[in-house]
């Protein structure tokens, strides 16, 4: 990181100010991220990171040159209605979070600390902060831009997609002292929220509160976002090229084409094709791009159409991808990265021709336009990509919050299901999910329309034709323990939950009753107090959708892994005066028979006990009652 130009302009900032100084580059790395084993839990860590260590040495976990710095709160604040203001509140808390982690930084920045370097020699030590590395969202968010803008350069969103727009290369960084000015008036008491608004508004930024960056000394949050190959070339451009490619020509001819690759050790074959594939990671993209050009290079347009402009596209966006990885650069490598660059802009005119674009006025597109400054700036990419705090989600963040969890809690299931095929009619009559096969496909409706009415769930779910008639079953699910430390069971312990139909024989020969637990589940809005957002339901089956079918039934969702039926009681209502315990009753359909539906395993809070009714008096089992199923 040396290498770049920032570190010896912020060495010069501080050597004007005071002499002998080292300068010790800070780099942020922050991510939501979704955490699998929990689906709809969420995660916001924060990793730090100096630019003194080696980029070898910071790109490997096991190194352990990066730390997990804090976790930012997830909070949807849905108590707030409108939504603007909903943004701006959370904005203004991950501002507030990020402050209170930076804020050391305000005066060591300036005066320095002593510190012994690895040769012993102790130096006065400045940290300064240098980049924050984050994918698009977090860059907008950090440098209080609009989504649609360029977090880094004040070109127009309408001329984004050009190479010769407003500004010609190098781009001019947005300024920072007018937008600083204008931040320090939303502490002026004599400044009005509609005038800060106002001033926000002309400075081109959000109207938030104290950013964490305004104090540090010889920053510049313009400078310090950083080029990201996972999310702006990966993930951004290379998967927009491979989506035109698509729609240019035949999916068929695109497959069959992939399957007759011969294969070599260093290239990962697609022999279902590419077409088909979805939610693909950055590596995937990694490996199309050795194969893209392979496949357009002779393919042709419809309508006679030449097709030399598509694949001089295609061939200028992977050249750029794979310049822009470089670990070393010189002059000529980064005048071919502008070439490549150029010639993309000179033939992209096609995809409009072709009815595919409209325009190229796309965040990540123009980001290329940023790659040779910002190269030169911060050094190469290798120093600074989002991969690798990718990867120390796992090891950080994912593995952190199962160990060190005390409000929710993950689901345990066993490493094969108890039964790996029950037939949908078995279901129905010996476990009792009478309208299994019409409440899994509402579910996948739910999923793939979830906006839908609820008739028009129903209309849909009525056409929708099961590619399965049978599924593998779990006669048990466990979940951690995750309720306040009130109780006898110490913080390891595991709940369970059983839905085991009847007719097996114990080691003894006797016939074991079936048993289907009632459970509390959380249907969205439950907190971790209190029954409001919550409903009890008696869970029928366990059972998951074979990976294959859930493809072809969800091609563009990720759906929760293991799934429930369950039959619904009624609503809370308000707890007896007498006892404090609330009353529930079966929820019936017109017909009699007790409503059900499908639900995610891991929405259910936990099991729950049912008091029976007895009235007066326990009604005396009959000798058959014991066989009979609960």
């Amino acid at each position: 990181m040396h290498t770049g130009r920032w570190w010896w302009a912020a060495q010069d900032a501080i050597e004007a100010r005071t002499k002998g100084a080292t300068i010790m580059p800070v780099i942020i790395s922050s991510d939501k991220m979704q955490l699998t084993l929990f689906r709809n839990k969420a995660a916001y860590p924060v990793y730090l990171t100096i630019g003194n260590l080696p980029k070898d040495i910071r790109s490997r976990p096991s190194q352990g040159g990066q730390i997990l710095l804090a976790y930012l709160p997830v909070l949807k604040l849905e108590h707030i209605k409108n939504k603007a203001a909903r943004r701006c509140t959370q904005a203004n808390l991950f501002y507030l979070c990020m402050r209170r982690l930076l804020e050391l930084l305000e005066d060591l920045g300036l005066g320095g600390l002593p510190m012994s370097s690895g040769d012993g020699v102790m130096r006065r030590v400045h940290p300064i902060y240098a980049a924050y590395v984050g994918d698009y969202p977090e860059q907008v968010l950090v440098t209080c831009t609009k989504t649609g803008e360029c977090p880094v350069c004040p070109t127009p969103k309408a001329e984004l997609g050009e190479l010769d727009c407003h500004f010609p290369l190098p781009l001019p960084r947005r300024e920072l002292n007018p937008v600083l000015d204008v931040l320090a008036m939303g502490s002026d008491p004599n400044v009005t929220p509609t005038e800060y608004k106002a001033a926000c508004r002309n400075a081109g930024i959000k109207p938030v509160y104290e950013t964490f960056w305004q104090n540090l000394p010889y920053s510049d949050v313009y400078t310090s976002v950083t080029l990201d190959i996972l999310h702006q070339l990966l993930q951004g451009v290379v998967k927009h090229l491979v989506a035109w490619a698509k729609e240019a020509y035949s999916e068929d001819e695109i497959d069959a084409r992939c399957q007759r690759f011969p294969p070599n050790h260093n290239m990962r074959l697609f022999y279902k094709g590419i077409t088909k594939l979805s939610q693909l990671t950055g590596r995937e993209h990694a490996d199309i791009c050795c194969i893209l050009l392979g496949l357009v290079i002779d393919l042709r347009l419809p309508n006679g159409m030449s097709h030399l402009r598509l694949v001089r596209a295609v061939q200028a966006i992977l050249d750029f991808v794979y310049l822009a990885q470089y670990p070393v650069h010189s002059h000529q490598s980064l005048d071919a990265l502008d070439d490549a660059l150029r010639r993309f802009h000179e033939n992209k005119q096609v995809f409009i021709d072709l009815d595919i674009r409209g325009n190229f006025n796309l965040p990540k597109v123009h980001s290329m336009r940023h790659y040779h400054e910002g190269i030169e700036m911060l050094g190469t990419t290798p120093n600074l990509n989002t991969e690798y705090t990718e990867r120390l989600h796992i090891d950080l963040a994912k593995d952190a919050y199962r160990s060190t969890n005390k409000k929710d809690y993950h689901v345990l299931m066993t490493r094969e299901p108890s039964v790996k095929a029950v037939s949908l009619d078995r279901l129905e009559q010996v476990y009792g999910a009478k309208y299994i096969m019409r409440a899994i496909a509402k579910y996948i409706v739910r999923l793939n329309y979830p906006d839908a009415s609820s008739a028009e769930v129903v209309r849909l779910a009525t056409t929708l034709r099961l590619p399965f008639h049978k599924l593998p079953v779990y006669h048990k699910a466990k979940f951690w323990e995750s309720d306040f430390l009130l109780y006898r069971q110490a913080s390891d312990e595991y709940d369970a939950i059983y839905a085991t139909p009847g007719g097996r024989l114990n080691k003894r020969g006797q016939q074991v009753a079936g048993r289907f637990d009632t459970a509390i589940v959380n249907l969205g809005t439950g907190s971790a107090i209190g029954v409001k957002g919550y409903q009890v339901c008696r869970v029928r089956a366990i059972f998951t959708i074979p990976i294959r079918y859930r493809r072809i039934l969800l091609p563009f969702v990720d759906p929760p892994e293991y799934l429930a039926y369950v039959e619904w009681f009624s609503n809370f209502t308000q707890p007896d005066p007498q006892h404090g315990m609330y009353k529930v009753t079966p929820m019936t359909n017109a017909d009699g028979t007790q409503t059900g539906a499908v639900i995610a395993v891991e929405s259910i809070r936990r099991s729950v006990h049912l008091y029976p009714c007895f009235r007066a008096v326990a009604p005396l089992p009959s000798p058959t009652d014991i066989f009979m199923e609960q």
